[in-house]
């Protein structure tokens, strides 16, 4: 996993301080594809995939708690995640029949929708 992470950040004390001081999500999550790539060899690699899933797991098992709300994977890292999920987890997920986005907009509709009229 080193590896895979130095030909990004670079392999110096030098290159990597540089790097984390001008990385931001984005280009911390542009590594997690290098971290999957070496999960099947690598325990360090493991171990992180094994977290992220382990809170996954528990997110999904939070929102199915008591209910039968819909839950999907969406993003960079959705079939990747599903593959490394228990058959349990993944038997309650459903296909996307949207973005994010789109996801986001029904739910501030469904807000406004909700609140009486401010009209005068």
């Amino acid at each position: 996993m080193g590896r895979a992470i130095a030909s990004v950040t670079g392999d110096s004390r030098t290159q990597l301080l540089g790097w984390i001081a001008e990385a931001n999500p984005a280009r911390y999550a542009a590594l997690a594809p290098r971290v999957l790539a070496v999960a099947d060899l690598c325990a360090a690699a493991q171990e992180v995939v094994a977290q992220h899933v382990n809170a996954v797991v528990n997110m999904i098992n939070d929102i199915c708690e008591g209910n039968n709300y819909p839950v999907t994977l969406l993003g960079g890292l959705a079939s990747a995640t599903y593959a490394w999920l228990p058959a349990s987890v993944q038997n309650v997920l459903t296909d996307p029949v949207g973005t994010s986005l789109d996801g986001a907009c029904w739910l501030a509709k469904q807000q406004l929708l909700s609140q009486p009229s401010q009209v005068s």
